[in-house]
């Protein structure tokens, strides 16, 4: 069991989606027990289910549900946890559009007050309030996972939010209107997000759990074992 603040996660891994939703059911039913026994309840109407994918075969909507007492789950093709949204791929694109649609609606709220400031400061207004809307939880996604299509909403962002700065052409190529309107580059501005997730994961201590998941340590316990 995986758990945020008052998110909970049941993961199972097996061979097989139809072995992971027979532990699934096993382990909600028996926590949903405790959690009685304590005078506790969980949201049933929330609870999700989302099969990942086994190598090349994606799941679909017809895969085994589980079943919590009278409540029977089904399999979702597209999941939100703690605000990161998935989809069958495991690519970005469900992702890059949430978190684009939201920053568009940021955008346009502070449109009337950025025509209204000086370049420097709404640039700097942007990278405060915009950037962050658009690239929340970003690095949870590797370079491989985001394709030129895929990263489309971010480059219209951008330069929507360019143009609002420089007041720029519509043709004008996306990378010059961002440097002239101080903002950062789609591909930086993704690499960074990255690099900045892995600075945060070389922080936790050997104790942290994602610590032994980790790719460089279970690289140096692959090459220890191999005695390289």
């Amino acid at each position: 069991m995986v758990s945020y603040v008052d998110d909970y996660c049941l993961l199972a891994i097996s061979v097989s989606w139809q072995q992971n939703a027979i532990t699934l059911t096993a382990a909600g039913n028996q926590l949903q027990l405790e959690a009685n026994q304590g005078g506790m309840n969980f949201d049933l109407s929330k609870t999700e289910l989302f099969h990942f994918p086994c190598g090349k075969h994606l799941p679909t909507a017809d895969l085994p549900g589980v079943q919590f007492g009278e409540h029977h789950i089904p399999n979702n093709l597209k999941q939100r946890w703690v605000g990161v949204f998935f989809d069958k791929t495991l690519r970005a694109s469900l992702y890059i559009e949430k978190r684009a649609a939201k920053a568009r609606t940021t955008l346009y709220k502070l449109t009337p007050l950025l025509k209204k400031l000086k370049p420097e400061m709404a640039s700097r207004l942007i990278k405060a309030k915009v950037i962050p809307a658009l690239t929340f939880g970003l690095e949870i996604y590797t370079k491989a996972h985001i394709n030129i299509t895929e990263a489309v909403p971010i480059n219209m962002t951008l330069k929507t939010a360019a143009k609002i700065v420089t007041g720029g052409w519509q043709k004008v190529e996306l990378r010059a209107t961002c440097a002239e309107a101080g903002l950062p580059v789609p591909n930086p501005l993704i690499k960074k997000c990255a690099l900045s997730g892995a600075a945060r994961l070389l922080d936790r201590s050997a104790q942290h759990p994602l610590h032994p998941l980790l790719p460089w340590n279970r690289t140096r316990a692959y090459n220890l074992k191999k005695g390289t």
